[in-house]
This record gives C-alpha cells, sequence and structure tokens, in this order.
C-alpha cells in the first residue's frame, strides 16, 4: 500500500518493519505486568495444589500412596541461607545472560530481514550469477519459491498466534478460568510447535481448569482442542491459500534436528521440510522438462537426418544450403547444453 502511493520501496519496508517494532513493545508495555502477574500467580497456585495433592496420596491407601512414594514433596526448594542464596546467583546470572543473548539475537534477526527485503533483487542477482548459466533458471525457481513458501508459513505461523491468544484469553475469560491471560500467552507460543502446539495449549487450559473442577477443565480442553483446529486447518489455509503441511516429512525431520541441536530442532522442522519439498518438487519438475527437451531434440535430429536424405546437394540452392546447415550447428549447441534455458 506504501508503494502504491509513491512511497520508494526501501523507505516502505522501514516503515513496515518500525510499525511492528512499536507495535510489539506498545503490547509488552500495556500487558506485560500483568502477563507476568498472572503466569507467577498460575505457578504458585500450581505448586499450593501438587503440595496438598501429594499430601492427600501420601496417606492414602492403594497405588495412589505408590504414586505419592515416587513423586517429590514440591516442585521447588526454596532456599532458606545466604549459602543457598549464593548457589542460586548463578544460575540467575546465567538465565539474565540468555536472555539478554536471545532478545540480541532477535534484534539482529530483524535487522537482517528488514536488510534482505530491501536489497533483495541485488542480493539475488549477485549469487546466482557465480552458478552456471545453464542451471540458473532452475535455482531462481527454487530459491523464489522456497521464499514465498517458508514467508507464507511464517506470516501464517505470526497470525495464528496473535488470533489465539487473543481469543483464548478471552475464552478463558468467559468461562471463569482464573488467569486466562496465562493461558492466551501459552497458546500463543505454543502456536509455533508443529503437531504438539495444540496438546499443549489443551493440557495446560485443562489443568488451569482443573485447579476449580474437573468439569471447568473439560471444558477449557474442548474448546483449546476446537478452536485450534479450526485455526490450523480451516481458517489459515483459507487465509494464507497454502496447501497442506507434510507432516509425515516434519515428523521425520524433527527426530534428527532435536538430536543434532535440542528442543530448538522443532521449531526448525517445519521450515527445513517446507525448503526440502520445494527443492524436490523443482527438481523433478526440472527432470521432467529435460526429458521431454531430450525427446524433442532427438526426434529434431530424425527429421534433420530425414531432410538431408531427401535434399540432393547438387540440385540444392546456396541459400537452402546454408540455413540447412545452420539447423545442423544449431542441433549440435543443443546437445552441448542439455537443459539450457
Amino acid at each position: 500500500r506504501l508503494t502504491a502511493r509513491h512511497v520508494p520501496i526501501g523507505l516502505a519496508h522501514l516503515l513496515t518493519y518500525l510499525g511492528l517494532i512499536l507495535i510489539l513493545l506498545a503490547i509488552v508495555l500495556f500487558t506485560g505486568d500483568q502477563v507476568i502477574t498472572d503466569l507467577n500467580n498460575t505457578a504458585n497456585r500450581l505448586v499450593l495444589e501438587y503440595q496438598v495433592i501429594w499430601q492427600r496420596w501420601s496417606m492414602s491407601t492403594g497405588w495412589q500412596q505408590g504414586l505419592a512414594e515416587r513423586l517429590p514433596a514440591t516442585f521447588l526448594s526454596v532456599p532458606a541461607d545466604e549459602q543457598a542464596l549464593e548457589q542460586l546467583l548463578p544460575a540467575v546470572v546465567t538465565l539474565s545472560q540468555q536472555l539478554l543473548t536471545f532478545l540480541g539475537t532477535l534484534v539482529l534477526l530483524l535487522a537482517l530481514s528488514a536488510y534482505w527485503s530491501i536489497e533483495q533483487n541485488r542480493l539475488e542477482r549477485f549469487w546466482l550469477a557465480v552458478l552456471p548459466a545453464n542451471n540458473r533458471a532452475v535455482a531462481r525457481s527454487i530459491w523464489r519459491e522456497t521464499e514465498e513458501v517458508l514467508g507464507a508459513y511464517l506470516r501464517g505461523k505470526v497470525r495464528q498466534s496473535i488470533i489465539a491468544a487473543i481469543l483464548l484469553t478471552l475464552v478463558s475469560a468467559l468461562i471463569g478460568l482464573d488467569y486466562p491471560l496465562a493461558l492466551g500467552v501459552i497458546a500463543g507460543i505454543a502456536a509455533f510447535i508443529p503437531l504438539l502446539g495444540s496438546l499443549i495449549t489443551a493440557l495446560a487450559a485443562f489443568i488451569l481448569g482443573a485447579i476449580e473442577s474437573a468439569w471447568l477443565g473439560l471444558l477449557a480442553l474442548v474448546l483449546v482442542l476446537v478452536i485450534s483446529f479450526l485455526l490450523e486447518h480451516v481458517l489459515e489455509p483459507r487465509w494464507s491459500g497454502r496447501q497442506r503441511q507434510p507432516y509425515l516429512v516434519i515428523l521425520l525431520i524433527t527426530v534428527p534436528l532435536v538430536e543434532a541441536i535440542g528442543a530448538g530442532g522443532i521449531l526448525f522442522a517445519p521450515l527445513l521440510a517446507a525448503t526440502l519439498t520445494v527443492i524436490g518438487n523443482q527438481l523433478f519438475t526440472a527432470y521432467l522438462a529435460y526429458r521431454e527437451s531430450n525427446i524433442q531434440l532427438s526426434e529434431l535430429h530424425d527429421r534433420y537426418a530425414a531432410l538431408q536424405d531427401r535434399l540432393d546437394p547438387e540440385a540444392v540452392q546456396p541459400a537452402l544450403r546454408n540455413i540447412v546447415a545452420r539447423l545442423g550447428q544449431l542441433l549440435a549447441e543443443a546437445e552441448r547444453y542439455p537443459g539450457s534455458p
């Protein structure tokens, strides 16, 4: 829309990214305190409820007592003296360093994304110039389709995360959950987790509802599953126009990625699966085009040989002889560069 109003494309991208950053900062400033309070209260409530259940089971008989003996009495051990606090300090420092590293990485990714959006055409021409001329068309098709597919996936996940967070916060408040913002934050984060995101949100909703009553937990569980299904499989494909995700490929890629880089591999598996799917489809299409071109080239050779047999070298005119010779040269060049654009 900005470019339609004669705004330079570089300035349009810059204004778009600045607008997104300002919106995120506004959301954090206006809801950050309440979200932290809800998450803290939720954690405290869960710890207290766990201790009550553990004490009740430990005094009962049967399988409940046996299960209580295998479970810890509390989730957290609170430090009671200065020595324990000193032992806790390195963990706090490490957590702060990891948080700052994450924020720095996020800022770097935003900067690189903005630079790529502005200089996209120039960078694309640069790296395509490194490839052989007869491979550039396939490489360009792979690159552009990959860029389109990954962009649509990320935009869809961001949209799904925002809608899920807002919608489940409102639904949680309507059905009477104590900490609706906590469930909204969990739903927004879990939307980026493939395959398991909906189940994680549903489990969190059940636990938050079961604190009050089992029926409220079941109601929250059913509502979350229905809303997640509608967002993932009904509304999002219609909004983005994307096809169904290759879940089998995602599952096969997730296992080695998790073993290689840890839990972060779950987030990168859909991106890698989409990239490999695009590369496979494009290479298969190029292979089919190459086979078809070979068949056509073989047919042209047969026709050229039949034409030479029919021509009388002594009776043919010089102009026609030159045309036939040029045709033979073109066929020879086509054999030298198969599949060239």
